[in-house]
C-alpha cells in the first residue's frame, strides 16, 4: 500500500485543482454584498492563519509516518478555506444604491 501512497496523493491533488478551478468558474457568476465578501475574506483569512498555527504546533510533536489522520484534517479545513477565500475573490459585488 506503501508503494501507491504517491499516486494516490498526486491524484487528491488533480482532482484538488479541478474541483477548484471548476467552482471559480461558478463563482465568477455569482454577485454578493459588498459585506459578506468582507467577512468571508476575514474569516478565511483567520482559519488559514490559525492553521498554520495548529499544523507548526502539531508538527514538533506528533507528526509521524504513520499519523495521517489529523494532516488529512489539515489539509481538509485549508482547501475549504481556500475555496471561501475564492468565493470572496471571484464573485462581483452588489452596488450599494
Amino acid at each position: 500500500m506503501e508503494s501507491f501512497m504517491p499516486l494516490i496523493e498526486l491524484t487528491i491533488i488533480i482532482v484538488s485543482i479541478l474541483v477548484f478551478a471548476k467552482l471559480a468558474g461558478v463563482f465568477k457568476k455569482l454577485t454578493l454584498s459588498a459585506g459578506f465578501k468582507k467577512w468571508a475574506t476575514i474569516l478565511s483569512l483567520l482559519v488559514l492563519i490559525a492553521l498554520n498555527l495548529g499544523v507548526s504546533m502539531y508538527k514538533t510533536e506528533h507528526m509521524t509516518a504513520q499519523n495521517w489522520q489529523m494532516q488529512n484534517i489539515f489539509v481538509g479545513v485549508g482547501l475549504f478555506a481556500v475555496i471561501i477565500f475564492a468565493l470572496a475573490l471571484m464573485s462581483s459585488s452588489k452596488d450599494g444604491a
